[in-house]
């Protein structure tokens, strides 16, 4: 099982937090992402969810979208950037679907860490650029293993 978590594109600062749209930028970052997605046959998310704030539903619109993806946009509230990252701790070991979460920073920069254990691990913390994504294999029940990081520009 493999879980993709992704930044949302470069979004616009002319609105408040929740209204914010990707700029022209962030949108040629996603589709860029997408694109580069698309030739890598092991990433076809089953489930694709996002936060409830507008740059994410467009990143993971366009990103289903480039993928050709036969599926609904799930939404969840737990995936803002100062959600409490424990949410997901049992929501994504006990799936057995490759699951693709869009969401923000700092937010999906603690969630890599925890993931992946950050004293062993990649720190992301700093490094989580938007439109990127952080591809995380899930060997055993407790065991996830970093595959690789793909940045959209």
């Amino acid at each position: 099982m493999n879980i993709f978590l992704v930044r949302h594109g470069h979004s616009e600062n002319d609105r408040s937090d929740f209204e914010r749209v990707l700029s022209k930028k962030g949108i040629l970052e996603v589709e860029s992402l997408a694109a580069k997605l698309l030739e890598i046959e092991q990433i076809r998310p089953r489930k694709i969810i996002h936060s409830g704030l507008y740059r994410a539903r467009e990143t993971a619109s366009i990103i289903k979208e480039k993928l050709n993806l036969p599926i609904e946009l799930g939404l969840s509230e737990n995936l803002c950037p100062n959600s409490p990252i424990n949410f997901w701790d049992t929501e994504l070991l006990k799936s057995i679907e490759d699951t693709m979460l869009v969401g923000h920073m700092p937010f999906m920069g603690l969630m890599a860490q925890r993931l992946l254990d950050s004293s062993s691990g990649p720190s992301f913390n700093a490094s989580f650029e938007t439109a990127s994504l952080v591809w995380i294999t899930k060997e055993t029940e407790s065991e996830l293993k970093f595959v690789r990081y793909i940045n959209g520009l």
